[in-house]
């Protein structure tokens, strides 16, 4: 009977010590199974860390992005500036080679207006000439011849006369000479006047009588 119960214990003892290995089993596999979830756990951190650094690299992308935006509307910005110096430097060009055309353009009509005093001496000679008129009235000589003859103890008379009549008349002639000197002295501005001058003769023609 004692030998029964001891045995009996014995199986119990066994039994128990079972029993405790299997829960020591259990608590084993409860162990692993948190080790496993905290594993898990573990690697969805990871995740979600791995997925934070991923988007922090998705906005740093973003940023950059932005930032090169940026910098390409500044670098438009910066060449609409230069544009726009570009047509203002055109434009003071264009307003220089105006005001070089104009400056040439008055150089010109100044050089064509130029102030210059032109004499003009205009020489009026009237010179009046009388020719040499000789007037010469010449009565030649006549001779009337009268002859008387009387007979009377024949005696014979001759009577000549002789008439000689000269009558020369001669004019001395006259030369008036009257010469008019005129001197203009004409100053033109912005034209150049040229002046001929002019002579004039005025003949008074001889006359015979």
């Amino acid at each position: 009977m004692l030998l029964l119960l001891l045995l009996l214990l014995l199986l119990l003892l066994l039994l128990l010590l079972l029993l405790l290995l299997l829960l020591l089993l259990l608590l084993l596999l409860l162990l692993l199974l948190l080790l496993l979830l905290l594993l898990l756990l573990l690697l969805l951190l990871l995740l979600l860390l791995l997925l934070l650094l991923l988007l922090l690299l998705l906005l740093l992308l973003l940023l950059l992005l932005l930032l090169l935006l940026l910098l390409l509307l500044v670098l438009l910005l910066l060449l609409q500036l230069l544009l726009l110096l570009l047509l203002l430097l055109l434009l003071l060009l264009l307003l220089l080679l105006l005001l070089l055309l104009l400056l040439l353009l008055l150089l010109l009509l100044t050089t064509a207006t130029t102030t210059s005093t032109t004499t003009i001496t205009s020489t009026t000679s009237t010179t009046t000439t009388t020719t040499t008129t000789t007037t010469t009235t010449t009565t030649t000589t006549t001779t009337t011849t009268t002859t008387t003859t009387t007979t009377t103890t024949s005696t014979t008379t001759t009577t000549a006369t002789t008439t000689t009549s000269t009558t020369s008349t001669t004019t001395t002639p006259t030369t008036t000479t009257t010469t008019t000197t005129t001197t203009t002295t004409t100053t033109t501005t912005s034209t150049t006047t040229r002046g001929e001058a002019s002579i004039f003769f005025n003949f008074r023609p001889g006359y015979d009588t």
